[in-house]
């Protein structure tokens, strides 16, 4: 999905801590302007967005780009450290 400007900047006014776009970085204006606000953000993973339901929890991990899907509460502690 696209990123627009107003939603990003939303996001990261509630706290967001990261953002993964289904278009590529040069479709989205809002995952631009979020990684300006030096927030991560993972593109063009279109596929993300079908194995995932609404209330499902998805952790970003930066440093590697790497998409998890429900992580467990160990994986979720030691991202809190």
């Amino acid at each position: 999905m696209h990123l627009p400007g107003i939603v990003a900047l939303r996001s990261w006014a509630a706290g967001a801590t990261g953002a993964i776009c289904a278009t590529p970085r040069e479709d989205s204006t809002g995952g631009a302007l979020l990684t300006a606000l030096k927030m991560p953000v993972l593109w063009g993973v279109r596929d993300i967005f079908e194995s995932v339901s609404q209330g499902d929890r998805v952790a970003l991990d930066s440093d590697s780009g790497e998409v998890i899907v429900n992580p467990s509460a160990a994986q979720a502690a030691a991202w809190r450290r």
